[in-house]
């Protein structure tokens, strides 16, 4: 009987760990989509015809400057978050799925560093 126990206690992390991995994926997938179309929406501006003068100032500069600083903070912020995932997914392992699983949990893993997951990650282990 213990033995069936600890078959269905073994069969429930590994359960879970496949879930974890199953989140971290979608997420890093969405995430990939996500910059993809906002990249998309870079260059989905109307090309400049041939009649303009190459030397003149555009009239809309300032809406290209901003769309491209929006841009770039977008993807610094997906970067960061697509860094920390692929950390995330790296480091886990069956002692420490239900922290990760937390930690992913409205974002949660977004509040740290990598030296302060890696932290987290090792304390999952010894308990």
């Amino acid at each position: 009987m213990k033995q069936l126990y600890s078959q269905k206690k073994r069969v429930g992390y590994t359960d879970l760990i496949d879930q974890v991995f199953a989140i971290i994926d979608s997420r890093i997938q969405y995430l990939e989509y996500e910059n993809d179309q906002m990249l998309r929406g870079c260059f989905d501006g109307p090309a400049p015809s041939d009649t303009e003068q190459t030397d003149s100032k555009p009239s809309g500069s300032g809406g290209i400057v901003h769309h491209f600083d929006t841009f770039m903070a977008h993807a610094r912020d997906i970067g960061r978050s697509l860094k920390l995932l692929f950390f995330l997914r790296t480091h886990l392992l069956r002692e420490n799925a239900r922290i990760v699983l937390d930690l992913l949990t409205n974002n949660r893993y977004l509040k740290y560093n990598e030296e302060h997951l890696g932290f987290l990650l090792q304390l999952g282990r010894w308990n």
